[in-house]
Order: C-alpha cells, then sequence, then structure tokens
C-alpha cells in the first residue's frame, strides 16, 4: 500500500509520515532529507484527527498544511505563531453548505436593502426571535422548505437572525475566560475517563 505525502508548512514539498523523509519542489526529483520525527503531542493528534474529517468532507485544509507537529516543522525552520489560547476558526471549514447558504441570505438581503444594512442594528433581541422562530415554523411546522422571497431555505435565515443578534447585542461568548478553560479541562476528563472504560470493555 503506497504512502499517502502531506503538504509540508510553507508549501515547498512533501513529507513522508511514515519515515519522516521530506520532498522540496526544486526540480530535482526524490531529492530529500531524513530527520528524526519529534515526538507528538495530544494537540498534534487533534490536528492530524481535524485533518482527516475535512478530507472526507472533500474540503482541502490548505490553511493547515503540513504535518502536525510539536515544535515548528521537521522539515525546516517555520514562522514563531502564538495560537495558544486563541479560537480555532478551522472549524467552519466543517459547514461549507451552511455557509455557502448564510452568504447567499446576505447577499440576497443586498440587493433588497443595501450592502451591510444589518450592520446598523439598533434593534432588540425580540425582533431577531420572532423572525427567527417565524422561519422556523414554516419550516418544521408547515414544511415549508424554502423562503418565499429569498427562495433560500428557511433554516439559514433562523440561523441568520440569531447570528446577527448574537454579534450586534454584545450577548458574551462565554461566562467568563477562566470558567470557559475550567470547563474545558472538565471536558477532557469526561474524555479520558470515557476512553479509560472503553478500553478496559
Amino acid at each position: 500500500m503506497a504512502t499517502k505525502l502531506q503538504r509540508m508548512s510553507g508549501d515547498n514539498g512533501w513529507l513522508n509520515p511514515e519515515t519522516g523523509d521530506c520532498y522540496f519542489d526544486n526540480g530535482e526529483t526524490g531529492s530529500h532529507v531524513t530527520f528524526e520525527m519529534p515526538e507528538k503531542t495530544e494537540a498534534d493528534e487533534k490536528l492530524r484527527k481535524d485533518i482527516e474529517a475535512l478530507a472526507k468532507h472533500g474540503v482541502e485544509p490548505t490553511m493547515l498544511s503540513g504535518v502536525p507537529v510539536a515544535n515548528g516543522s521537521p522539515c525546516g525552520e517555520v514562522a514563531l505563531r502564538y495560537n495558544s489560547g486563541k479560537p480555532s476558526f478551522h472549524y467552519m471549514l466543517f459547514f461549507p453548505r451552511a455557509i455557502e447558504l448564510l452568504a447567499r441570505i446576505f447577499e440576497g438581503g443586498e440587493h433588497k436593502y443595501d450592502y451591510g444594512n444589518w450592520r446598523k442594528g439598533g434593534n432588540s433581541d425580540k425582533s431577531y426571535l420572532n423572525p427567527a422562530m417565524r422561519h422556523l415554523l414554516k419550516r418544521f411546522g408547515q414544511d415549508e422548505v424554502f423562503d418565499d422571497e429569498f427562495k433560500t431555505n428557511h433554516i439559514g435565515h433562523a440561523i441568520w437572525n440569531l447570528m446577527v443578534m448574537f454579534e450586534l447585542n454584545d450577548h458574551p461568548i462565554f461566562e467568563s475566560k477562566e470558567a470557559y478553560e475550567a470547563a474545558m479541562l472538565h471536558m477532557d476528563e469526561i474524555k479520558r475517563q470515557r476512553e479509560a472504560t472503553n478500553a478496559t470493555s
């Protein structure tokens, strides 16, 4: 079975993850350098699973190119990045159809009103919740899939209203940074306990 090469960070070559060989795009077929693979961390494994999941959805994770390693690229130096503690926006790549639907609704609003009209805000939560509920009732109560005016899915309009309400009306992302981090540690512990149980069953 052939080994699947991975695109290296910097987009200048390919990596054989099994042997640690690098093949550079320098016109010399088969030129490579051998190195010792660094020890993988939990974060590396998480990124690897994300890349595999994206591939199953047909999404080419170019912004995640390169083999996930603990300390930079094993095939030469790369730019230093400080991403610890920052949100992982690549999760949005898992929802290309939903993002397209929202983009179509934004585009429809631009045609109906003007560009960025929604940014003016000044509306109460209720003014967003009511149309969101109307669209959900149309979709799931009356089994109507598409909005009469925009011809786009009612679910998207419900999401759009809730998203704009959240963005413009200053709803908090989390209780506090400390509470969020504590919750993530708790989730990690739940996962470890589940994996330990599965390993012994």
